[in-house]
């Protein structure tokens, strides 16, 4: 049995091996390209 402290919901069928990454700041976040904004979910 696996423990999180937050389940979230996949819009795809993934692995039972997938997993999830909560982007918490703003380092990954580009001004042009490729970007990941603070709070958002990476399965």
């Amino acid at each position: 049995m696996l423990d999180s402290q937050r389940w979230i919901v996949c819009p795809t069928d993934l692995s039972q091996n997938a997993f999830a990454l909560s982007i918490k700041d703003s380092a990954v976040t580009a001004a042009a390209g490729r970007s990941c904004p603070k709070g958002v979910s990476w399965f």
